[in-house]
């Protein structure tokens, strides 16, 4: 599975993107990309951002969201490790580097992703500036087999 979104985020604005994981806990990759966009012909990418994960909880009334994590600057978290899981989903690289062909020559140290595993659930991502900034966002999600 893989569910991707892109938009603009004005200054010190959130996008809200939701998914559901049905059945047993699944393996996920989250990011939110924005430098990176540059490579791909986008004018205004986020320069920084970042974002939390909600889990909704319906056993509370009215339903509440609980937060599940937060993500932010990729490169803070186990780089080798995400690499091959970006690797793996077919997702394209954050690093410097070819890419299908393609020469991607943006060093993007502050988008944010996370890989993890989410029970079954409805789930929402909420994508920010960690600078207050505006710009465009791809938010993705993929499912790691």
């Amino acid at each position: 599975m893989n569910l991707s979104t892109r938009g603009f985020v004005d200054a010190g604005e959130t996008v809200t993107v939701g998914f559901t994981v049905i059945g047993a806990s699944q393996q996920l990759l989250i990011r939110a990309v924005g430098p990176k966009l540059a490579d791909l012909g986008v004018s205004s990418p986020m320069a920084d951002p970042q974002f939390t994960i909600f889990r909704t909880d319906y056993t509370q009334s009215p339903p509440a969201q609980i937060e599940v994590g937060v993500a932010d600057d990729w490169v803070e978290e186990n780089v080798a490790q995400l690499s091959a899981t970006m690797a793996h989903v077919g997702a394209f690289p954050l690093e410097v580097t070819e890419f299908q062909g393609t020469s991607y020559d943006t060093v993007d140290t502050t988008s944010s992703a996370v890989t993890g595993s989410l029970g079954e659930g409805v789930y929402t991502i909420q994508v920010s500036s960690h600078d207050g900034g505006a710009g465009e966002v791809l938010i993705e999600v993929y499912t790691v087999d």
